[in-house]
């Protein structure tokens, strides 16, 4: 192992070991953040299923298309949730690695499926689940299954990259604060004598 000399030795180990923590850490914070939401939401959805067996008792879902209210409540709570990915879009895509909008359409629409479980997990899932109770084509069931969210969430990444508004890039913090001392020193306006 090369041992780094001069001013910058500690420095350099520092970010390196820096890096080798973060990394560690982010590790550990998906590791940990993953068993602990699962487990939750395995053992809310037992606890819920107990109970709401009884109060379920009697529904029907429907076969064919939804009633009004529930197409309202539907259009009425998406509203939410829709203003909140744009709010956070608003705040993020000034940072995307990319320019061109197609691309920024495909990676948002990946980061939203991504978020949602709805990229890999749920069709992993799903395929693994009507394999395992005997479905004849289960991928081809997961896909089918998941189509209706990938078609929702590429059509929600183009409304987003194309008509929601984007903030601008502030100046670093560096360039406005030598700014404003420049302007207090009143560097810049100062008459050449003569």
């Amino acid at each position: 192992m090369m041992r780094m000399m001069g001013p910058f030795a500690k420095e350099n180990t520092g970010m390196a070991s820096f890096a080798r923590g973060t990394l560690l850490r982010g590790l550990a914070c998906i590791v940990v953040a993953t068993a602990a939401a699962l487990t939750t939401h395995i053992i809310a959805q037992a606890w819920a299923q107990d109970i709401g067996g009884p109060l379920m008792e009697g529904f029907v879902p429907p076969t064919g298309a939804y009633s009004r209210p529930v197409i309202a409540a539907a259009y009425a709570t998406a509203f939410v949730t829709m203003g909140f990915t744009a709010v956070i879009y608003y705040w993020v895509a000034d940072r995307l690695p990319v320019t061109n909008s197609p691309m920024k359409v495909l990676i948002v629409a990946i980061a939203l499926l991504a978020l949602k479980g709805e990229l890999i997990r749920m069709p992993i899932m799903n395929a693994v689940t009507f394999a395992y109770y005997g479905a004849h084509a289960p991928i081809s069931a997961a896909l089918l299954l998941q189509a209706d969210k990938w078609a929702a969430n590429i059509v929600l990444a183009i409304c987003l990259v194309y008509l929601c508004p984007v903030r601008k890039r502030q100046p670093e913090l560096a360039d406005a604060l030598m700014k404003s001392m420049n302007a207090l020193s009143g560097a810049g306006t100062r008459r050449r004598p003569g």
